[in-house]
């Protein structure tokens, strides 16, 4: 016994791990396939995880509060430029931006109608001004 052996008791009998380069053409085959699968898989949970991050439940409050403060906003203001119009009509004509093409909440889908239903007060006016 080494007399590192002596010291540690818990590792006597068991050989150690060590990590070494692949000598031979297949254990070089092996390792590369190993490689590859194993980059796969890391990225496959991180596509998974972005794509469950972004279909999340908080997306049409999330949307539903900007329509709210977007709609305060607009209400102080005297004009808009007709291109701030369509763009905001534009933003509130996405499916994202409805509760009626997404699946909400109850509360939600009250102040997502609200909120619509402000913006396209506000818009009708000051498209009817112009």
């Amino acid at each position: 016994m080494a007399h590192s052996e002596r010291r540690y008791l818990c590792g006597a009998a068991y050989a150690r791990a060590a990590w070494t380069l692949p000598l031979t053409p297949e254990q070089q085959i092996v390792w590369k396939r190993w490689l590859k699968g194993l980059g796969t898989i890391i990225a496959s949970t991180a596509a998974l995880a972005f794509f469950l991050a972004s279909g999340s439940a908080n997306r049409p409050l999330e949307t539903t509060i900007a329509m709210e403060r977007m709609a305060a906003k607009l209400e102080r203001l005297k004009v808009i430029h007709p291109e701030t119009a369509k763009t905001i009509a534009n933003l509130v004509l996405r499916p994202s931006y409805d509760c009626d093409q997404v699946t909400c909440g109850a509360a939600v889908q009250i102040r997502n109608s609200a909120a619509r239903s402000r913006l396209k007060a506000i818009l009708a006016k000051w498209n009817g001004e112009t």
